[in-house]
């Protein structure tokens, strides 16, 4: 275990170029690289590096939901599993080190989310996002990831939806599901509804460039920290900040249990750290 590394770096600053074999999983809030054996990790000031048995439990924590603003969210687990299964497909040079550290860390949260994060749900980004657009007829959502499909379902029998992407092919998905759904490009929307929910990697300067050709009035941005939120002072802007401050009393009965959780991860990585370190066989006898 001791060669599987990462970088973990915040926000959406480009990573350092990297071997053609390391992995990079990326969400809206992190960037997070999967140092191949040998390679020079390529840090900056702010980045963090982690291995072994911490890059298991920090990894732990994050597909949890332990290190999200919404405690036990499900959105991160589900983007790290499609990571990890498009990553099994598409790699051919993926170790089987790397595999077994993949399958391990999803069993893990697996159990760990079973058995202490269940309940949680209410506090997951679709119903925040009904809650602070009960008064709207209608939502545009921009982008076409997991967490604009987790949203979906809070809102299609209350509103008319819109959903605008870069590539409106990836999101028919969507279109099957909720047939009423109207699906445009990010370059080429004739419309989109007063209300916007954010929920794609977008720099500040981007996306205010693309707001300009719209009636766009609220904005509930799902991004992360703003890095300019000065630019955003003529809409109605409801940005993470403001979403959690409907559940920083939930946040707080949560606090023991997360505490606790955070230890049990920490034990849990050291369990599979030993484990990993007497494998009779190798790593040939574990079953992907």
């Amino acid at each position: 275990m001791e060669d599987v590394s990462i970088l973990h770096r915040r926000g959406l600053k480009a990573l350092p170029d990297l071997a053609e074999q390391s992995l990079v999983w990326k969400t809206c809030l992190r960037q997070i690289a999967f140092i191949a054996e040998g390679e020079a990790i390529p840090a900056e000031e702010g980045d963090e590096i982690y291995s072994g048995k911490e890059a298991f439990a920090f990894l732990l924590e994050i597909i949890c939901g332990l290190q999200s603003p919404i405690v036990g969210e499900t959105e991160i687990f589900g983007q790290f599993k499609t990571f990890v299964g498009t990553a099994l497909e598409t790699q051919n040079s993926l170790t089987l080190q790397l595999r077994g550290f993949f399958q391990s860390l999803i069993q893990t949260a697996k159990s760990l989310r079973a058995e202490y994060l269940v309940g949680l749900g209410s506090q997951g980004y679709g119903s925040l996002v009904r809650k602070l657009s009960k008064h709207d007829k209608a939502v545009s959502l921009l982008g076409s990831g997991q967490l604009v499909e987790e949203i979906l379902p809070w809102l299609t029998k209350e509103k008319s939806l819109q959903v605008v992407c870069r590539e409106p092919q990836k999101a028919r998905r969507f279109v099957e599901k909720y047939p009423a759904l109207k699906m445009d490009s990010l370059a080429s929307a004739q419309e989109v509804y007063s209300c916007l929910v954010v929920a794609a990697p977008l720099k500040d300067e981007e996306l205010l460039h693309w707001l300009k050709s719209y009636k766009v009035q609220k904005i509930l941005d799902l991004r992360g920290e703003l890095e300019r939120p000065e630019l955003f002072k003529d809409y109605q802007f409801i940005g993470l900040k403001d979403v959690f401050k409907n559940i920083e009393e939930n946040k707080k009965d949560l606090s023991q249990r997360v505490v606790a959780l955070k230890e049990l991860v920490q034990r849990r990585a050291q369990e599979y750290f030993e484990r990993t370190l007497h494998r009779p066989y190798g790593w040939e006898d574990l079953c992907i």
